[in-house]
């Protein structure tokens, strides 16, 4: 398939974004993503994008914690194709052995939008009791991707597939909606040990939540990550997330 006929594809599913691609930028992303293939079959991988949110919910459920995020839940949720995608990576037997899901929300305050518990419950009208939230990193607007689910079983962690994982999901929204900043929360254990910063892609990582949190239902510390769109595409320029599985690759890019 010729390089124009794969753009056409691509921007026919793509929606408008102040964050769209010019076509240089495209070209970089989508020869990032075609390279994507090899780095995924030398660890005996395959990776698949789809949109059947109840698979990825289900599989999510049946996890050691059974943990969903209900930004990725239909029951929550209003995941479609248009604004969501997860990334389903399978072994050689076929067995779904990892994922991610991201979604897009069009915006002018995303804080506003994460206090309005809206980030995580959109399919009912019904008010998100108080929580606080109060966070150093600047607040963004646009085209936001939120980034989450990230999961790994366990026979498979420990050959850096969690960062390949999120560069993948990463270059594909680019390419198929376009992002202003993509952002992603954790819970402080995760966020202590830097996995947002070294391991996701984010450069960006601070508090932004403590005390009750909707989504768990009782207190705790989360913490928000961001990664702007300038960032992103440097990312991709410089290959994160293609190393061999031996080798370590910090974030690139400074904030923008």
């Amino acid at each position: 398939m010729s390089q124009s006929t794969i753009r056409s594809v691509a921007l026919a599913t793509a929606q408008p974004t102040v964050g769209a691609l010019d076509d240089g930028e495209f070209d970089l992303v989508q020869s990032f993503i075609e390279r994507l293939f090899p780095a995924f079959e030398q660890r005996g991988f395959s990776f698949h994008v789809s949109s059947d949110f109840a698979e990825f919910v289900a599989i999510r459920r049946a996890s050691a914690n059974g943990f969903v995020y209900p930004t990725y839940d239909p029951a929550q949720s209003r995941v479609t194709p248009a604004n969501a995608f997860w990334v389903k990576i399978c072994n050689a037997a076929g067995e779904v052995i990892a994922g991610q899901a991201t979604r897009l929300f069009d915006t002018s305050d995303f804080y506003m939008l994460l206090r309005s518990g809206r980030v995580w419950f959109d399919r009912t009208l019904a008010p998100v009791p108080d929580f606080p939230f109060a966070c150093a990193l600047p607040n963004c607007a646009g085209r936001i991707a939120h980034l989450g689910g990230l999961w790994v079983d366990g026979p498979y962690r420990g050959n850096k597939l969690a960062t390949l994982i999120c560069a993948t999901t990463r270059a594909l929204t680019l390419r198929n909606f376009g992002f202003d900043h993509e952002t992603g929360l954790c819970f402080e254990p995760i966020a202590l040990k830097r996995l947002p910063i070294e391991s996701y892609g984010h450069p960006q990582l601070a508090l932004c939540i403590d005390g009750y949190f909707p989504v768990s239902g009782k207190p705790e510390r989360m913490y928000l990550s961001h990664v702007s769109r300038a960032q992103a595409l440097a990312q991709i320029a410089a290959g994160w997330g293609l190393a061999e599985p031996a080798a370590v690759q910090p974030p690139i890019g400074a904030a923008a």
